[in-house]
């Protein structure tokens, strides 16, 4: 299944404000999405969010942790 802008890909622009520009979005998607799973309704976490691939809610959230370390740079972690 394709997702629109789920790899925007690689910027050609290396500049220290393009890095802090990239760092920046980044830091509102994160927070955008911390919102949303604050708000996600307890009761509905033993659910599936889309019948196939049939995961929990609950372990879906437990996957956005681990990508999140894994494709943030060290130096914007916070």
């Amino acid at each position: 299944m394709r997702y629109a802008n789920a790899n925007p890909g690689l910027s050609a622009d290396t500049s220290r404000y393009a890095v802090e520009l990239a760092g920046d979005a980044l830091r509102r998607a994160n927070d955008a999405l911390r919102r949303r799973v604050r708000g996600f309704p307890a009761n509905a976490l033993d659910a599936p969010l889309v019948p196939e691939p049939a995961y929990t809610a609950y372990m879906r959230f437990i996957g956005i942790t681990q990508h999140d370390l894994v494709t943030m740079p060290a130096r914007l972690r916070c």
